[in-house]
Order: structure tokens, then sequence, then C-alpha cells
């Protein structure tokens, strides 16, 4: 009979429900490993479990390393550094190879590589750990260097046992995402409430769903939903700020199997850094090109985006370019709204193949109310309302609309221009209002929240977007879907929205005599108005949501 501790232990009840018995055994580790796999598979036996096979596994990557080290210098021969180093790479494959196939069940095999470097990784750190604990222990605590040596391995041990379950040997639940956005509700804005109906749309779909945002006041915050979701205040000093917002990626994104950023800057980096870290896949929502936006808002440039795009600019504006150019490009996908920004991504380096278009929706956005409507109405005291909806800067053209005012005000004497918007420029659109004395006829909206949006629309009889640059607008799309007459420029995704003269009348950004032309045509043709609007309306209805989810899901699905 082989030496051993005998075991013999009698009927076990665990839970009141399961129960074991465990006859006469020797215990050797065959034996050891049969006792785990014998474990309920409840969370805590699971932990349990798991704890015993780390242990297990660390022993065993132990004996081989002293085996090695014992048999090189004894029988072979081998001088003892050579054999010292055999012995420590075979025993680190070993035990790489027992921690990740079965400590943590990690079958995977995509990832290997990466995670064998962060596992040397670990293991030099943890031999740094090692000397910096026992000198400190040994020579300035005065411990004995047996008890020392014991308490560092302990703490090692623990620090190891947690990087290798939560980040590099990490299984996350199947179905799982983590979005990562700007903004979320209650805070107002088209992404926001984007966000969270995508998020109840997965759920319903039995996905697992967190979110990562920033707000304004997380501690007040009482809005809840049926998933996680991680606040991180604006509040904060923005380096503070973005490092905590990269800390939650980093403990959330461990919990899914994929990553959505809805922004390319601040999301989109942070899940491109985690997908260095840990090689877990992303997903990037390109909506719009913020190196061109913030440039062109500081004046600092005057061409458009494919201009920008192809064209060297000073140091600052170059890395900002390059940054973004790095996000996208290792996206797994790069989701995009429109074709126009599907070439501006292939023109960045995107491939071709990784690009996605899925157009945005309106079907759930709320009706307008009648008497909301009616109230903006009487209240801008209009014989004709012409409306724009934008944030206020330097490429959304509003100083176009208000100088064609002046011509428009000696036919239509009671029009007005209702401006719904905040942004830098709003200060320069008022000053050149009056000096074109034309104040009286524009309405400054400000903000308004996106549920009154439709209201403003509906109280309009012309919509008007005359922007130098549009991935696609969501606005354009709301005005489309109640049937408002339309004027938009020849930008971006505004034509694969607005066929010209056929869903509206398409105009050459702030070129004030075509967009003059085209008010006055709409205004003193009311046939015309009402064919184009209903033509609108019914083209929007091909911007369902269930078109837009069926395209996330089906690209979700992929990635994973």
């Amino acid at each position: 009979m082989r030496k051993g501790l005998l075991a013999s232990l009698g009927p076990i009840q665990l839970g009141g429900q399961i129960k074991l018995k465990l006859f006469p055994v020797l215990i050797s580790p065959k034996t050891f490993i049969l006792f785990l796999n014998m474990l309920p598979t409840t969370p805590l036996f699971e932990v349990v479990a798991k704890i015993l096979r780390y242990l297990l596994a660390g022993g065993t990557a132990t004996a081989v390393q002293l085996g090695l080290l014992v048999g090189g210098v004894e029988f072979l021969g081998l001088p003892y550094l050579l054999a010292s180093g055999g012995a420590f790479v075979a025993a680190f494959l070993v035990s790489f190879i027992l921690q990740k196939f079965w400590t943590f069940q990690d079958k995977n095999l995509g990832q290997w590589q990466r995670q064998m470097i962060f596992y040397l990784i670990v293991a030099l750190t943890n031999l740094g750990i090692n000397v910096g604990l026992m000198y400190v222990l040994v020579e300035m605590a005065k411990w004995h260097y047996f008890v020392a040596q014991l308490f560092v391995l302990a703490v090692i041990s623990l620090e190891s046992f947690g990087l290798y379950n939560f980040f590099i040997f990490n299984k996350s639940p199947k179905n799982s995402v983590l979005i990562l956005t700007g903004i979320y509700p209650p805070s107002i804005g088209g992404p926001a409430t984007v966000v969270r109906h995508l998020a109840h749309s997965l759920m319903q779909q039995g996905w697992k769903v967190r979110v990562v945002t920033y707000s304004i006041s997380p501690k007040s915050i009482q809005f809840s939903d049926p998933w996680p979701v991680r606040r991180i205040s604006l509040g904060l000093p923005p380096l503070l700020r973005k490092a905590l917002y990269a800390l939650a990626v980093l403990d959330q994104g461990r919990k899914a199997q994929v990553i959505y950023a809805f922004d390319t800057y601040t999301s989109g980096w942070c899940a491109w850094l985690y997908k260095m870290i840990t090689g877990k896949k992303y997903l990037v929502r390109f909506v719009g090109d913020s190196a061109w936006e913030s440039a062109f808002e500081a004046g600092k440039i005057q061409d458009d985006l494919p201009t920008f795009i192809a064209t060297k600019y000073s140091p600052a504006i170059e890395r900002a370019k390059a940054r973004r150019a790095k996000i996208l490009t290792q996206a797994d996908e790069v989701v995009v709204p429109s074709q126009f920004l599907r070439r501006i991504a292939e023109q960045i380096g995107v491939s071709p193949q990784r690009i996605k278009v899925i157009y945005n929706s309106v079907e759930w956005q709320g009706p307008p109310y009648a008497q909301e409507a009616q109230k903006i109405r009487g209240e801008s005291q209009a014989s004709h309302l012409l409306l724009t909806i934008c944030r206020l800067t330097a490429w959304k053209g509003v100083d176009g609309l208000i100088m064609v005012l002046p011509k428009l005000l000696k036919d239509f004497p009671n029009l007005k221009l209702m401006v719904v918007g905040e942004g830098s420029q709003k200060g320069k659109l008022q000053d050149l209002a009056r000096q074109l004395k034309v104040e009286e006829a524009v309405v400054w909206v400000g903000r308004v929240a996106q549920n009154q949006i439709v209201n403003f629309l509906q109280a309009a009889d012309i919509f008007i977007l005359n922007s130098f640059y549009e991935g696609l607008s969501h606005t354009l799309l709301e005005a489309m879907s109640l049937g408002k007459p339309i004027i938009a420029s020849r930008a971006g995704g505004n034509p694969e929205l607005i066929n010209d003269r056929q869903e509206g009348i398409l105009v050459s950004y702030n070129n004030t005599q075509e967009i003059y032309a085209a008010i006055m045509e709409l205004l003193k043709n009311p046939a015309l108005a009402q064919k184009l609007a209903a033509n609108a309306k019914a083209k929007s209805k091909l911007f369902r949501w269930s078109n837009t989810f069926g395209a996330t899901l089906e690209v979700l699905k992929e990635v994973i």
C-alpha cells in the first residue's frame, strides 16, 4: 500500500439538499483532483474549488522547479545557474498551463500569447515584491526570515490570485456588454436617450448590460435602471475625472464580453486601452470628428472634413488626429450612422470590412403635444416661423440664416427665426442680429429637453439645417417624421436623408442667395411645401428602431 493520508469521511450534508459520501480513500494528487471535481457547482464551492486548484497548481509548479533544479545539477552535472534558469522556465510554463486550463477553466486559445506576457509580468513583479518585503520585514521590522517568507508568500498568493481571476484569465458572462458614454439620463440629449433605449432592448433579448458614464452630480441621481450604471462626476478636475472613468472601465470591463464605446475620444480611448491590456474586443460609434470640430471652432482651420484628414497641421492638431485614428483603426468594428461617415472612416484608415453603417431611428420618439406646440407658436407672435435646432458652433451656419432675415422681412414683416440650442457662438450671433437690426425677429430659446424638441418642430413652418458638416442629423430625421418642410445644406449625411426637391430643398452651406430663394419658394408655394413634407414623412418610416437595433445586435454578435 502506498504511503499517504487515509481519510474516512461519513455522509456530508450540504445546504440541506446535497449529500456526498466519501469512502476511505488515499489522498494523492489524483484523488485530490477527483475530489475537487466532485464539489457541487454552487457559487461558494466554485470559489473554494478554484482556490484549491490554484494552490495545487502553484505547488505542482514549485515541485517541478525544484525537481528539475536538483536533477539538472545532481544527475546531469549542469552548472547550477543554467539548471536554475531552465527549471524556472519549465516551472513557469507548467504554472501557466495549469492555471489557465485547470484552475480558471479558460479554454480560449485566442489570447494565450497576451495572457502569457502578463503572466510573466506578474511573476517578475512578484519577484520584486518578494525581495522588497523580505528586506523590510527582516532588516527593518526584525522578523524571523522564515516567518517573513511565509507572510510574503501569502501576500503574493492573494495578489496573484486576484490578478489571474479578475483580469488575466477572467471569463465574462455570455452575451454581456459594457456601454461607455459621455452622457446618460437624466441628462438630456439624443445620445443619452439612444444609449438607454439600446440597453433596454438588449436586456429584453437576454443580454447583460452595464454602463459607465459621466454625470453632473452622481450622488444626487435618483434615476434608476435595471442594469448597473457607474457615474463619474463632471465636477471633478479633468485629470482625476478621466482617471476615475478609466478605472471604472477596468472594473466593469471584466464583467462584459465586449465593450461598446459611444464616442471616439474618452470612451473610445478607454475601450482601446482596455483592449491593449486584456485583449477584449470593442466597438466604437463614430458620429463625428472631434479633432476637426475643435480645430474649426477655435478658428485654426477653415477646411472641410475630407481636406482636414488629408492635410498636415500643427503638432497639437496632428496629435489629436493620430489619437482618433488609433482608436478607430484598432477597433474590432466601427459603427457609423451614414455613408458619408463610412467614407471618412475609410479615409482615416479603418478597414472597409470593419465599418458598419447603422442609421439612426426616430420611431421610438414620443409624439408632440398640440397644446405645447400652439403655446410656442403663440408666444413667438410670428406670421411665419422658421426653426433651426443645433449647437451654436462655427460650422452650424446660424449666421447665414440671420443674414437673410433683412431681405425676408421686407416680404414677411412678422416672420421670426427661432433658434433652439446653446454654444460658444451665441454672443457673436446675437451681435450679428443687432448689427443687421433684426434682433426682434430672432427668438433665442436656448437648450431644451430632448423630449421637447418635437413640440418646437411641430410649431414651425419650415425647419432649416444650414451646417458645414453633419454626420447624420437626428433632428433632421425628427423633422422628417413630423412632416415638416425642410431646407438643408448639401453637407455630410444630409443628402442621404433629403433628395433635392423630393423630401426637401438642398442648398449650399451659408449661400444666402440659395437659402433666401428656398425659403421664399416654400412660403409662397404651400402646395410644394406640403408635397415635400409628405415625402419626407413617408421616407422617415424607413428609419425604424427595429432596424437600428437589429443591425446593432448583429454587430455585437459578430464581434463576440
